[in-house]
Order: structure tokens, then sequence, then C-alpha cells
């Protein structure tokens, strides 16, 4: 069962924290400790499925650290974790922010880091755009990115700007397979499932059924908090990885390699968990 204690959200064994992002000394850096502040105060009301959605920021942000150790320079990884945490502010509040507003606050390279982890900012293509046809012109922007300016003129800024692209789409990735698992978990000693309800922010604990028993619509909600069917979802995921694939031989950086392979596994990861859950429940596939 998830819980909420001290600000500590526990989901299938992971601990995530809404309070600054484990990122060493890096929290000293004023560029970046300007962008969490900001992030902070942009997202406050808004949520990530079970969770605060600063706390996927900060996850985001420590990918980005992880994966940085003794790859890049210390201004460059500054301007990667500022972007980190700032990767969604424009796609999720254009009436309140907009690219020139993160240049103008946090500089040119940080705001193309965000530029090319938002959707939505492409010509004629508006947050109100379907999910598929937003996504679909979002993937060829992606897919075109080292031909484009000004990431065609810089090698390094086009690195910096999928590394964090990559641990974006890699935390989501994970947050889907975190969900689906919990939403399924079997407790060992009894057979039986507990459903957890989420309203307002809060998670409680919910009936308990039979393992043969779980609604279908209680299973597919953990699927959808990123909106659209699994289908979609599927698809996306699978365009994304192939993206990836395809840009690597363009981006000298080796943490661009770690995180696309990193994302091919877990994308293998939920291909199976969903095997198992159509196998499991008679009716489904």
């Amino acid at each position: 069962m998830a819980t909420i204690r001290n600000k500590q959200y526990l989901l299938a064994g992971s601990q995530l924290n809404d309070q600054q992002p484990n990122i060493g000394e890096y929290m000293k850096d004023s560029l970046v400790r300007d962008a969490y502040a900001f992030a902070h105060e942009l997202f406050r009301e808004k949520s990530y499925g079970f969770y605060p959605y600063i706390v996927h920021l900060n996850q985001v942000a420590e990918t980005v650290y992880e994966v940085s150790n003794g790859h890049t320079s210390t201004q460059r990884l500054a301007e990667e974790l500022a972007g980190a945490l700032l990767h969604d502010a424009v796609e999720d509040f254009p009436d309140k922010v907009s690219l020139g507003d993160i240049e103008a606050q946090f500089g040119h390279r940080v705001r193309c880091i965000v530029e090319l982890s938002s959707d939505a900012t492409e010509p004629g293509v508006r947050k109100s755009t379907s999910w598929r046809k937003r996504k679909e012109a979002y993937l060829e922007r992606l897919g075109q990115s080292p031909m484009i300016d000004p990431w065609a003129e810089d090698n390094g800024l086009l690195a910096s700007s999928l590394v964090v692209n990559a641990a974006d789409k890699l935390c989501n990735l994970r947050s889907t397979i975190r969900n689906l698992a919990l939403s399924r978990k079997l407790d060992d000693k009894s057979g039986w499932r507990t459903l957890l309800n989420y309203d307002e922010g809060q998670i409680t604990k919910g009936a308990e059924v039979q393992a043969g028993d779980l609604p279908h619509q209680q299973e597919d909600a953990f699927l959808d908090g990123f909106n659209g069917d699994w289908e979609s979802r599927h698809w996306y995921d699978t365009q994304i990885h192939e993206i990836y694939q395809q840009l690597a031989p363009a981006v000298s950086d080796p943490r661009f390699y770690n995180l696309e392979d990193q994302y091919g596994q877990e994308l293998q990861r939920l291909e199976k968990l969903l095997q198992e859950r159509t196998a499991d429940v008679p009716g489904r596939g």
C-alpha cells in the first residue's frame, strides 16, 4: 500500500521526496537554486499521478545528475539541471510562462533545453490540440532536432537538450511501470489485491478484492495518468525510443547512450507487464 508520511511518498518500494532534489553541491549554484524556486512555486498546485509535480521535476534533475558523473563541465551541468527542473514549465503553463521568459531569467541554453522537451510549441499547435496531433508534431521536431537551429549549430547544446529530454522520458516510463505494478500487486499471504483510491492528491486504501476480480477500470486508471488510452501511450513510448536510436549517432555524449539504453530496457519491462496483465484477465487483449 502507498502511504504518505512527512512529505515522503512511498510507492512500490520507492521513496520520493518533494523537497530539494538530491543533486549534491549543485543546489548551491544560483542558476539551479533559482530554477528550483521558480518550478516549486509554478507547480505547487499540480500533481503528477499520485504525488506533487515537483517530485517528478526533482527526479528528472536527479537522473541527469546521476548519469553525468565526470562527463561534463560544472557550468554545463548546472544549465542542464536548471533545464530539467523547468522542462515542463512552458508546456504546462503556456499562459503564465513563455520560452522568452525562460531565456530572460535563465539564459539561452536553458531555454533551448526546455524547448526541446516541450510539445505544443510547434507552429499551429496549441495545448488544446488533440493529444495525438500534439505528439505527432512533437515527435517530428524531436527527430529533426540535429538539423534545426539552434541545436544544428551546437552539438553540445543538442547533447544537453537530449540528455534532459531522455531523463524526463525515462522517469515518465518508470512512473507508468510503477503505477501498473502497484495497481496489480498481490499480497503474497492472502492472494488479495488492495485497490488504491486517488482523490485530490491523497491516496487511501480502498476495497480488497480477489485476484481475478480486479476491475478493469481500476487498472486502466493507473495507465491514464498521461492522457489517452494505453495503445496511444505504447505508440508514443515506442516512437520515442526509435527516435533516440536514430539520434544516437549524431550525439557525441555517453550520457545519452546510457539513458537511451535504460529507456529500451524499461520499455521491454513495461511490455512484459502488459502481456502478463492481458493473460491474467480473461477477455483482455
